[in-house]
C-alpha cells in the first residue's frame, strides 16, 4: 500500500539548501528504488523550485530560503545542488540537468 507524500514536507525557509538537496537524492533514489514514481515527481518539484528561486543572477546558489533565498555562494551549496542534479539526469536522462549541472561546475 502506497502512502500519499504530504503537501509541504518541510519549511525549506529554515533548512540549509544541502539537506534539501540530499532530501532531492533520496526522493529520486526512491523513486527508483521502491517503484514510487510521485518520490521521482516531488524530487523533481524541489528541484526545479531551487533551481528558479534559490539560485543568484551570476548563477550561485543561495545557501538558505526564508521568503526569498539569502547568503549566497557557499561551496558546500553549489556541490550538493550538482550532485541532486546529477541524480535527476541520471534517474530522468533530461539534458537539462546535466547542463544545469555543469552551469554550477562552470561557476565553482
Amino acid at each position: 500500500m502506497h502512502h500519499q507524500l504530504p503537501h509541504r514536507l518541510l519549511p525549506v525557509c529554515q533548512v540549509p539548501m544541502m539537506i534539501v538537496e540530499n532530501l532531492i537524492s533520496a526522493f529520486l533514489s526512491a523513486s527508483k528504488i521502491l517503484d514510487r514514481p510521485e518520490c521521482k515527481e516531488r524530487g523533481l518539484q524541489i528541484l526545479e523550485f531551487l533551481w528558479e528561486k534559490c539560485r543568484a543572477s551570476n548563477g550561485v546558489m543561495f545557501h538558505c530560503y526564508d521568503d526569498e533565498p539569502n547568503t549566497p555562494g557557499l561551496l558546500v551549496d553549489q556541490v550538493y545542488m550538482g550532485i541532486a542534479l546529477l541524480d535527476a539526469h541520471g534517474i530522468t536522462g533530461k539534458p537539462d540537468c546535466l547542463s544545469r549541472a555543469a552551469s554550477i561546475g562552470d561557476e565553482v
